[in-house]
């Protein structure tokens, strides 16, 4: 019995510190949303590759249908909250995406050095949109 308690308590101690440190790594942005982002250099990748997912920051849900954008080229996520951009002749070493959905606060990134990098998964966590809308009629 005794065994068991110590037990239950280390995992939930453990749980605890993996969902802070988890925290501790997203990237926050001026609307209760932020960011995580990893960049990697893959020497058989031509152009630029950037994928990620897109979630709900309260629910965790993977959000399906948010527009993406990085200059003048955009797309959009999937049903399943995924996203893909294949940048080629990609000049510039410096970039921002920008996430807007409706119902959610546009979130936008910092500028991110792509300098030597090819490769960038990055995940977006978006706060809810609670300002009312206006009709326009």
């Amino acid at each position: 019995m005794v065994y068991s308690k110590k037990l239950l308590i280390f995992i939930q101690i453990l749980l605890l510190i993996s969902c802070s440190t988890t925290k501790r790594k997203l990237i926050p942005t001026s609307n209760k949303g932020g960011y995580l982002l990893n960049l990697t250099t893959n020497l058989n990748l031509p152009e630029k590759n950037i994928t990620g997912r897109v979630f709900d920051i309260k629910t965790n849900e993977l959000l399906g249908g948010i527009e993406l954008t990085i200059g003048c080229i955009k797309t959009q996520t999937t049903p399943n909250g995924e996203f893909s951009f294949k940048l080629k002749d990609f000049s510039n070493e410096a970039l921002f995406i920008k996430t807007s959905g409706i119902g959610y606060k546009i979130v936008e990134t910092d500028f991110i050095n792509m300098n030597n990098k090819n490769a960038l998964n990055i995940d977006f966590y978006l706060a809810e949109d609670d300002r009312p809308f206006i009709n326009c009629e």
